[in-house]
């Protein structure tokens, strides 16, 4: 059912990555996380905060998996642990912004060239929505 996102996933590892490079991949929900982890070779699996992390390799790049769960502080605080106890310094994110457009369909691989805070209104104080 994933297989877009994991294509895309895989695809990104052929990118140049830093010299020690620990990358993190984090999904929102639990399906996301699990297409992943048959590929991770020498998996440990370690707990901090409550949250199940999966290290390993895949395609010889050393990664730390995880599932943030749904939202912006969610996906904040995982990303927050993923630096603090892994020295994570790539990340790639899956499934966080499912709904952010209804021209989204599920598995869409989306690549961004800037963020907005989505669920930002100030165009009362003459500012455009989103920042």
């Amino acid at each position: 059912m994933f297989k877009k996102s994991l294509v895309f996933i895989l695809a990104a590892f052929s990118l140049p990555t830093f010299a020690a490079s620990t990358i993190g991949i984090v999904g929102a929900m639990d399906v996301e996380v699990e297409a992943l982890l048959p590929k991770i070779q020498n998996q440990q699996i370690k707990k901090v905060a409550n949250h199940t992390f999966y290290i390993g390799e895949l395609e010889g790049k050393s990664v730390v998996v995880t599932q943030s769960g749904v939202g912006k502080v969610n996906a904040a605080m995982t990303t927050t642990l993923l630096i603090e106890s892994f020295g994570v310094n790539q990340l790639i994110f899956t499934g966080i912004a499912g709904a952010s457009d209804p021209k989204l369909d599920p598995l869409d691989v989306v690549i961004s060239t800037r963020t907005v805070h989505h669920d930002v209104d100030l165009t009362a104080f003459n500012k455009p929505k989103g920042l």
